[in-house]
């Protein structure tokens, strides 16, 4: 897969998250802490933040780290288990209104589709980044997680809703 492709299924996430925003109250805490809203924001922000370091905004935090075994393994099978992590705290998701959130999650869907260019001229330099769990990241695997964490928490909205 390429990045133009990559990118277009990542936009891809964000537009389908968009469309579940009418069930935002939605909830079930025996299946999860968060409510279908609160899963989305939190996306919505973790993709502007990961969307912001693989364009070279906000990078304050180089590593010369390599990726742990646990961030190869997810990022390999595309899986991240349920109910292991703890969100860091800019990226805990609040009670927006539904308004705020189709607009948060438009702002970022706008980003994605336009950042391709200079996705492609950062892509190249071999940065890495700490991601808490998943040791450094060059911008590649940065974005690779992008799309399993947004994966992620789709099946769960896609549990909470059922």
């Amino acid at each position: 897969m390429g990045l133009a492709s990559d990118l277009d299924e990542i936009r891809s996430g964000i537009v389908r998250l968009a469309g579940q925003v009418a069930q935002a109250d939605h909830a079930k805490p025996e299946l999860s802490g968060w409510s279908v809203g609160q899963h989305i924001e939190h996306v919505a922000k973790v993709d502007a933040m990961i969307l912001d370091r693989c364009l070279g905004v906000n990078v304050e935090d180089p590593t010369t780290q390599g990726i742990s075994l646990l961030g190869r393994f997810c990022l390999l099978v595309g899986w991240i288990p349920r109910g292991r992590a703890t969100s860091p705290a800019p990226f805990v998701a609040t009670d927006i209104s539904p308004e705020q959130l189709s607009l948060l999650v438009g702002i970022v869907a706008q980003r994605l589709a336009h950042a391709g260019p200079e996705l492609e001229r950062h892509a190249r330099q071999p940065i890495a980044f700490a991601h808490p769990v998943f040791g450094g990241l060059d911008r590649r695997q940065w974005l690779r997680f992008l799309l399993v964490h947004q994966n992620h928490h789709r099946k769960i909205i896609r549990d909470l809703l059922r």
